[in-house]
């Protein structure tokens, strides 16, 4: 028999994979292109609204799992190709490509010589406050 609660969460969510892990209650959930991930999920609040004679109205509300909004909770039909560009997902090889490339064009136009040596002096300062941190440690 399942409660009014559990039929709610079913017409909001979905049937999903579940399991505990270290106490806690994780959702299997499915990336564009087919990898698994168990993950807690994100539950958040909503509301509908509409005005009606200059009063705001609320037409409607609930409980949805934010994690849905960037993955899938089953396996997809037709796996997207990831793109390590962007680190989102493409319908097609040539849209990642082109991706990688935009991206590439992006990074030479605003890598110059005052940056990269900004970067190497932050990088240096981060090494010296590393060494101090491990000398303090060490007392």
């Amino acid at each position: 028999m399942v409660s009014e609660k559990t039929k709610n969460e079913l017409a909001t969510q979905g049937v999903a994979v579940t399991g505990y892990i270290g106490g806690l209650r994780k959702t299997k959930y499915w990336t564009p292109d087919g990898r698994e991930i168990l993950a807690i999920p994100s539950m958040r609040t909503w509301q509908k609204t509409k005005i009606v004679n200059g009063k705001k109205e609320i037409t409607g509300s609930g409980l949805r799992d934010a994690n849905l909004d960037k993955w899938l909770i089953e396996p997809p039909q037709n796996p997207k190709i990831h793109c390590d560009g962007c680190d989102k997902w493409h319908d097609t090889q040539e849209e990642v490509e082109k991706c990688i490339e935009q991206r590439e064009v992006f990074i030479k136009k605003h890598s110059t010589p005052e940056v990269d040596d900004r970067i190497g002096k932050v990088e240096s300062e981060v090494s010296e406050i590393k060494n101090m941190l491990a000398e303090l440690l060490k007392r």
